[in-house]
């Protein structure tokens, strides 16, 4: 009875405003006029997205259904649609537009989708791509049953919205009706265009961010992951790669975490993880340009034992030496990555940690003479570039072999997200989770590959804004019972937790 009789409210506002007989029904269900009372401003639900593509679940969940998808190849319900017409949408296609004259020919259009139906209940989303102007007077809302939501308007650049329309479910036991309306009350020329209208339902998936306000809060909340009391910490900086991946593998192998620092002090978010975490050691990874001598005075406090010492070269290849140093000798293997880019060192120090062996860096087309002289030292039994050629050339990889008389062989895929998936398949299936850290750039994942090598489990590579189909297909492979972000939601945009969320557990 309820659902006939919101129907036939609905079908006669609608027609009283197409056809201009009088005003829409005040009070009819959804459907605002200029004597209801406006709806209050939404806050869309804590996500981010671009209006691009697939628009995302909230944090912690993934999409189970897509109920609606209108990307307007023509305009939908076209009898019921007043003043909304078609015009090239710069997302591909076509877009909706509403355009306000300014000379009160026009104050109200109203554009209505098809119905669609969910779970009465069910976690329930509203996406769309938004552009346009609604200056003071006038307002734009997107109306679902009794759901009625105030869009901000501001852009005329393209934007996305997403709203948790989860209450607009129990009206009409999972039958949808969506509209959107643009009103005017004034003399303002006014426009607003819609494109990428998505209606889909998530669910609670076993997926988590570790995220800080910058980068030394995110170490010091990866951190946070340790017992305390380790043997030692390690510091190292924040604002280059090559010293964090080098000692990487060494701080897995003991269960050590890896703390960021800046070049002349300890910041304050360190600084109290350091008070929680009580090492006996720190050891500075970095000569003193890195991390300046200060900071090893300032360490000493955090030190129980009162012990801090520095692991530093002249450059970050003697540095790696150093650090290569520090292990064993005679390791089955050792792993060996250009010092000139992030992405292959960050995903083998992971590797590399989970099997208590060494990592070093290399220059793309020469084996550095500290390097050489660490694996003499090291004596391994065989040695693996983890990388292209592009990234390790081939002429390193003869030099390997003639320096050391060991098989020489590599782990490399297409670009930097196919190697790392190519890393992670060095792991074994069944993983408890699987750490993602964005391919763009390195603080976050610095103490994040410590802390995945130390566990046993790999760190995979993705876009800030969607994640690869060989990154996905190393995560089905892996089949980890959960996933983790490294970084905030620049780093990885909500959709990345999405996706992952949909493949693990």
């Amino acid at each position: 009875m309820r659902r006939t009789t919101v129907r036939r409210g609905l079908a006669l506002a609608v027609l009283v405003a197409v056809l201009g007989v009088g005003p829409a029904l005040a009070g009819s269900p959804g459907v605002p006029s200029s004597t209801a009372q406006q709806p209050a401003p939404a806050t869309a639900t804590a996500v981010g997205w671009s209006g691009q593509g697939q628009a995302p679940c909230p944090e912690g969940q993934t999409r189970v259904r897509q109920a609606l998808a209108e990307g307007f190849a023509t305009i939908p319900q076209s009898r019921f649609n007043r003043g909304f017409y078609l015009v090239a949408s710069t997302l591909g296609g076509k877009a909706a537009r509403s355009l306000m004259p300014g000379d009160g020919s026009r104050t109200r259009d109203h554009l209505f989708l098809s119905y669609t139906s969910v779970t009465p209940g069910q976690r329930t989303m509203l996406g769309f791509a938004t552009r346009g102007t609604t200056p003071g007077g006038y307002y734009a809302t997107v109306d679902v049953n009794s759901r009625s939501i105030q869009v901000v308007v501001d852009n005329t650049t393209w934007s996305g919205r997403v709203y948790d329309i989860t209450t607009a479910t129990d009206d009409e036991g999972g039958a949808l009706g969506t509209w959107f309306e643009h009103r005017a009350k004034g003399s303002a020329r006014t426009w607003w265009d819609l494109d990428n209208v998505q209606i889909y339902t998530c669910r609670t998936a076993p997926v988590t961010r570790i995220a800080g306000v910058d980068r030394y809060d995110t170490s010091a909340r990866i951190s946070s992951r340790y017992a305390v009391g380790p043997a030692v910490a390690y510091l190292v900086a924040g604002t280059d790669f090559a010293d964090g991946v080098s000692v990487g593998a060494l701080a897995a192998s003991t269960e050590a975490p890896v703390l960021l620092v800046t070049r002349d002090t300890i910041p304050t978010r360190v600084r109290s993880e350091l008070s929680r975490l009580r090492p006996q050691r720190i050891v500075v990874v970095g000569g003193p340009t890195a991390v300046s001598d200060s900071v090893l005075a300032e360490a000493a406090a955090y030190a129980t034992t009162g012990e801090v010492r520095r692991i530093g070269g002249q450059t970050r290849y003697e540095t790696s030496a150093l650090v290569a140093g520090e292990f064993p000798t005679g390791p089955p293997v050792v792993y060996v990555t250009t010092g000139a880019a992030f992405p292959d060192a960050l995903t083998g120090s992971a590797l590399a940690g989970h099997r208590g062996v060494p990592l070093v860096l290399t220059t793309p087309t020469t084996l550095p003479e500290p390097v050489r002289e660490a694996l003499l030292v090291l004596d391994p039994h065989s040695v693996v570039i983890i990388g292209g050629q592009g990234s390790v050339s081939s002429t390193v990889a003869t030099q390997l072999r003639s320096l050391l008389q060991v098989p020489v062989t590599r782990i490399a895929g297409q670009d930097r997200y196919g190697t790392a998936a190519a890393v992670a398949a060095e792991f074994p299936s069944g993983r408890p989770r699987v750490y993602v850290a964005t391919g763009l750039a390195f603080p976050d994942a610095l103490s994040g590959a410590a802390l995945a090598g130390s566990e046993g489990v790999p760190v995979v590579l993705s876009r800030p804004h969607d994640v690869p189909a060989v990154t996905l297909g190393a995560i089905d492979r892996l089949s980890p019972a959960a996933g983790v972000l490294l970084g905030g939601r620049t780093a990885l945009q909500p959709l990345v937790m999405d996706r992952v969320g949909g493949r693990v557990g």
